[in-house]
C-alpha cells in the first residue's frame, strides 16, 4: 500500500508544522521528513514501494556553487526523481513561485509556501487520488 509522503525541505519549523498538520488532517499517511537532498534520495529509495507522493522545495544549499545554483539543484532532483519514479507525483512547495520550470522537470503541481494549509492539504489529497493538479 502506498501511504508514505516524503517531505524534502530544508526548513525545520515548516517541517514541524507540516508534520502536525498531516497528523491531524491525513492520519492514514506516514509523513517522512528529509532536510537535505541526499537524505531525500535515501528515503525515496528505501521506501520506493510505499511512496505515494513527494513534496519538495526546489532551492537547496549546495556546497559547490560554481557547479550548480541552489535552485537548479532542486530542479535537477525533480527531473531525476520523475525519470526514475514516474508513478510518484511530485508537489513542489516553494518560496520561489516559477511553476513552469518545476512542471517541465516533472512536477505534478507547484504551490507557494504562502499557500494556506487547507489548500495545501486539498492539493495533496487531489494528487493522491490521481486527479489533475490545480
Amino acid at each position: 500500500m502506498r501511504n508514505v509522503v516524503l517531505l524534502i525541505n530544508p526548513e525545520p519549523l515548516q517541517n514541524y508544522l507540516l508534520r502536525q498538520m498531516f497528523a491531524e488532517e491525513l492520519p492514514a499517511l506516514e509523513l517522512i521528513v528529509a532536510e537535505e537532498l541526499e537524505e531525500g534520495w535515501r528515503q525515496v529509495r528505501s521506501r520506493r514501494d510505499r511512496l505515494a507522493l513527494v513534496i519538495t522545495e526546489k532551492k537547496f544549499e549546495v556546497e559547490d556553487t560554481h557547479q550548480i545554483s541552489e535552485e537548479k539543484s532542486g530542479i535537477r532532483f525533480i527531473a531525476q526523481l520523475h525519470q526514475e519514479f514516474p508513478e510518484v507525483p511530485i508537489l513542489v512547495w516553494t518560496v520561489d513561485m516559477a511553476p513552469g520550470e518545476a512542471r517541465s522537470a516533472g512536477a505534478a503541481s507547484c504551490l507557494g509556501k504562502s499557500t494556506e494549509y487547507d489548500l495545501l492539504i486539498a492539493e495533496v489529497q487531489k494528487l493522491l487520488a490521481g486527479g489533475p493538479a490545480s
